[in-house]
């Protein structure tokens, strides 16, 4: 069953407060897919007896059917595969298309709590002994990036091989004072998973970026940036600019070894004659 389809055939029969959850739903239907019912009900502005009383009007016996129907045609919703199937299938301009549902994705983590967030991340990485990367398939670009911007100013930066032995070698040196920055997105990768798990068990912290706080990589609320994936592209323009972010502000708080940093890293790419 397809929630918004059955809706539609529905729609006759909804009125009143059933119509303006209707209404609401098709316009936030990924972030209602990870909504409690308390949430749910606060966002679109009734009652928790009117959230039951609509998911039983289209179909289902009690909220946790609807929810978990709703969760999983989102992540098929938003599988890259099939959301390259729908960009290409559209008759628009698919560079304006896609620029503009970027900037909405970036537009939405512009906000002061993730900026709160983000100073909390830095104190914690800067307090840490090891700071460890770890991504996996396409997100493992993200965490080459952000890997390859710490390790300029910062020593204690390992980025995590998937590889199975160069892994376990890595992780058996891992202490509770350590730190895991972890990027997935749906669907997630057991690798990503079990890195992740097995750093929360030692009560490492994890900083996790993902699209939901039901990620399986969420380990805290606080310790999760959420980047939902809600356009019709499948893009880390919005990841990519929190781990500039993460970076700047590590940097502008450790100003004095970045610039000796920096300095260095000069002098060295000179010598090795690095550059044309």
């Amino acid at each position: 069953m397809n929630i918004l389809n059955s809706a539609i055939h529905e729609t006759e029969s909804l009125k009143g407060v059933n119509q303006s959850i209707w209404n609401y739903l098709q316009v936030n239907k990924v972030e209602v897919a990870f909504m409690t019912i308390s949430e749910f009900s606060q966002s679109a502005g009734c009652s928790l007896s009117s959230i039951n009383r609509f998911v039983k009007a289209i179909g289902f016996a009690g909220y946790n059917e609807f929810q978990k129907q709703l969760q999983a045609e989102v992540k098929v919703q938003f599988q890259p595969m099939n959301i390259t199937k729908e960009i290409i299938k559209g008759d628009g301009c698919i560079l304006h298309d896609i620029i503009a549902s970027d900037m909405r994705i970036i537009e939405s983590v512009n906000t002061i709590e993730n900026q709160i967030k983000i100073d909390d991340w830095c104190n914690k990485i800067s307090n840490s002994d090891t700071i460890y990367i770890h991504s996996s398939r396409s997100s493992y670009s993200l965490a080459y990036y952000i890997h390859f911007l710490l390790k300029n100013f910062i020593k204690n930066v390992i980025l995590l091989d998937d590889s199975h032995s160069n892994l376990s070698n890595s992780l058996q040196f891992v202490s509770s004072n350590d730190i895991l920055i972890s990027f997935s997105f749906s669907r997630y990768t057991k690798q990503t998973v079990d890195v992740a798990t097995y750093f929360s068990e030692l009560n490492c912290n994890v900083l996790a970026v993902t699209d939901s706080f039901q990620s399986p990589i969420s380990m805290k609320k606080e310790n999760t940036m959420v980047i939902e994936n809600v356009s019709g592209t499948f893009t880390f323009a919005a990841p990519m600019i929190i781990a500039n972010v993460l970076v700047s502000t590590l940097a502008k708080n450790n100003r004095t070894t970045y610039e000796e940093r920096m300095k260095q890293q000069v002098k060295l790419a000179e010598h090795l004659n690095t550059y044309n």
